[in-house]
């Protein structure tokens, strides 16, 4: 299957202009890669500590998750600044609970996926918040980074001949901005 990334129009052309629309399109590609991320590597279902799990009890229904999720979860429930980036998904997490009548079927993988996915995003865009606020998640999303990234190899050059004795042209290319 072939998976891919819509953006809204309007953002992108938003974001020319406007550095708020700017910083939610960034906060939008970096959410997105992490969910190709994850559905690559299968990623927040790999660890115990990311677990969700809906417990169906008709006077009382409750929600047990493991050391990450309770971390992001404290910090949304309590309100604090790195909370409120999280009212997506778990707005949806307690209407979802707190409805008899909606199947929680599914409800725990999105949620899992969407946490994930937004927990990339607030790393990359304020990782002292996140370190400060939810430090288990901040080192459980950084080990992923880390581990996962790759880094171009390229070979090291001695003794290069240079043919061109004119300077380097640097200025930029027509039509491209520098103020982005």
């Amino acid at each position: 299957s072939t998976r891919g990334i819509s953006i809204n129009e309007d953002l992108i052309n938003s974001a020319m202009t406007d550095n708020d629309a700017l910083s939610e399109l960034g906060w939008t590609m970096a959410h997105e890669v992490y969910h190709a991320a994850d559905f690559a590597l299968d990623l927040s279902s790999g660890d115990s500590r990311f677990n969700i799990q809906i417990v169906e009890d008709s006077k009382d229904p409750s929600v047990v998750m493991g050391d990450i999720m309770e971390e992001i979860y404290d910090n949304w429930e309590n309100g604090t600044d790195l909370g409120k980036r999280f009212d997506y998904p778990f707005n949806d997490l307690n209407e979802h609970i707190l409805d008899e009548e909606k199947a929680n079927d599914g409800v725990v993988t999105n949620m899992r996926e969407e946490v994930f996915a937004q927990l990339g995003a607030l790393f990359h865009s304020n990782p002292k918040q996140l370190q400060e606020q939810a430090p288990l998640a901040y080192d459980y999303i950084k080990n992923i980074r880390d581990s996962n990234l790759q880094t171009a190899q390229t070979a090291e050059v001695t003794n290069e001949i240079t043919q061109s004795t004119s300077p380097a042209d640097t200025s930029q290319p027509e039509g491209i901005s520098g103020e982005v």
